[in-house]
């Protein structure tokens, strides 16, 4: 990494254990850049609620089963507080979730993808000003 060969830091991307990637990138950013992350919120915190959606989409073709009670609820607010997301059957959106069987997620337009790269962008450009202080 190019932070790593430029400041030899004290901790390696590599040295860090857990399978969140997430979470190995805060605690290299921690112990290597000193990064305080109640700086880059809101950027954090929506970036990892995009990643429970894109987990969604990629390993389970973006439904969700009766039996992820957990996930759904997790999935359910994010939905609710994106104008983009939203579920094929739309009718049920307000349901409980012991009325369906199976729900599926659906983009709804381009500017989910857009206010997306606008997040990220904005979090990049905080990791990289605190980077420099």
């Amino acid at each position: 990494m190019f932070h790593e060969e430029q400041n030899k830091p004290l901790i390696k991307f590599s040295d860090l254990k857990g399978a969140d990637e997430f979470e190995k990138i805060k605690k290299y950013l921690k112990g290597s850049g000193n990064i305080d992350f109640s700086l880059l919120d809101p950027e954090w915190g929506y970036i990892k609620k995009m990643k429970i959606l894109r987990n969604r989409f990629v390993h389970h073709y973006g439904t969700i089963d009766k039996e992820d009670r957990d996930r759904y609820r997790t999935i359910l607010e994010i939905v609710n507080s994106e104008k983009s997301i939203t579920f094929m059957e739309n009718s049920l959106r307000d349901k409980k979730i012991d009325d369906f069987d199976s729900l599926t997620l659906v983009i709804a337009d381009k500017e989910f993808n857009v206010n997306l790269l606008k997040q990220a962008e904005s979090l990049f450009q905080k990791i990289l000003t605190l980077f420099r202080l």
